[in-house]
């Protein structure tokens, strides 16, 4: 399966042994940013643009764009974390992975995440199961 969506950052920091965690993780949280804008003061029309793309071994295998709003359907998850892109704890709201996995009928046993700036990282499907 393939998510392609914000833009993710700099993963020098964290070491190669809790990477899967670390970039579950980290995709929760991208995918947190994406729909954060939803519930700020942008438009309505803001939230009717694709900013997710799901693809690969998924129900139907046709790939499936998802909106801000569409997003939200699925379920609103919140965390308040420290990451290296922010200056102080923030707070991520948005679908847990494994919802959305679900919600997309994923099969499969890896995530390919594919970042704006064309940064590509696996991660093993069981770590979006398996972290909250």
């Amino acid at each position: 399966m393939r998510l392609e969506w914000c833009g993710m950052g700099n993963f020098d920091r964290f070491t190669r042994s809790n990477l899967a965690r670390r970039a579950a993780v980290i995709l929760a949280i991208c995918l947190a940013f994406v729909v954060a804008g939803a519930f700020g003061t942008r438009s309505a029309a803001a939230s009717d643009k694709p900013v997710l793309v799901v693809s690969g071994a998924i129900a139907g295998d046709v790939p499936r764009t998802f909106t801000r709003a569409a997003l939200k359907r699925i379920g609103m998850t919140g965390v308040s974390t420290d990451t290296p892109w922010t200056r102080r704890t923030t707070f991520f709201e948005g679908p847990l992975l494994r919802q959305l996995l679900d919600h997309v009928g994923a099969r499969g046993d890896r995530i390919e995440a594919v970042a704006l700036n064309n940064y590509r990282v696996e991660v093993p499907i069981e770590d979006a199961r398996d972290y909250d």
